[in-house]
């Protein structure tokens, strides 16, 4: 009886940290962030792609980390490729570096892991889920106009799972793929939920179009 009473509080504690140790990977579309006028300075050749933007822990720490040392970012070019999906939006050296420095800085370091392994993390959730070749499949293609809703569906039926959608006016900008456990343990998604941070606490709230589902927007050509 002892020992049974001690693995049901085990598998409470197990439960507990499953539901509480929620994760998200953004992944945004090049054309609609280089089309804002906000951000002019865009490499032209690469804006029909989903890059990242960032994996997040719901409960970020509020302490910013190290910074990443030359031979890190090395490993990151040379064993990740990670200047092929982990963009700045000039998609230059200093500038994929200083983003990458940044999300390490807010995020990276709260998850005690190495740099390679969060960075590797997030390309291996990055390229489990190939977010565009789900869209295309159903006829969700650059320049095509449809509903809110229709991403929800379409990404369900191809990977099981919701994403959360944010616009920038008429056009999508981002998705986020959201998980349930830490995403360095596993990579099955959840569906996300309109009451789920729609960022990370710092920066300001995206433009979002998460609750119109009839909305219609588009996927812009570059």
């Amino acid at each position: 009886m002892k020992m049974q009473k001690i693995l049901f509080v085990t598998l409470i504690h197990l439960v507990i940290l499953c539901v509480d140790a929620k994760w998200k990977l953004a992944i945004q579309w090049r054309a609609t962030l280089c089309q804002s006028p906000s951000k002019p300075y865009c490499q032209r050749s690469i804006l029909e792609k989903f890059t990242i933007h960032g994996i997040w822990d719901y409960n970020s720490c509020s302490t910013s980390g190290r910074q990443l040392t030359s031979q890190e970012i090395q490993q990151l070019k040379s064993n990740l490729k990670l200047s092929e999906v982990w963009l700045d939006r000039s998609n230059t050296t200093t500038g994929n570096e200083k983003f990458w420095e940044r999300q390490w800085q807010k995020h990276g370091h709260c998850t005690n892991l190495s740099a390679l392994v969060y960075f590797g993390t997030a390309v291996n959730v990055y390229n489990k889920f190939p977010i565009l070749k789900y869209l295309q499949a159903e006829g969700i293609r650059p320049g095509s106009k449809f509903k809110v809703e229709d991403i929800h569906e379409t990404i369900f039926r191809q990977g099981r799972f919701r994403p959360y959608v944010v616009c920038d006016a008429n056009k999508l900008q981002e998705l986020q793929i959201c998980f349930d456990t830490p995403a360095f343990q596993g990579f099955d998604a959840v569906n996300c939920t309109t009451s789920s941070p729609p960022s990370p606490p710092s920066p300001p709230p995206p433009p979002k179009c998460e609750e119109e589902g009839q909305k219609m927007i588009t996927l812009p050509k570059a």
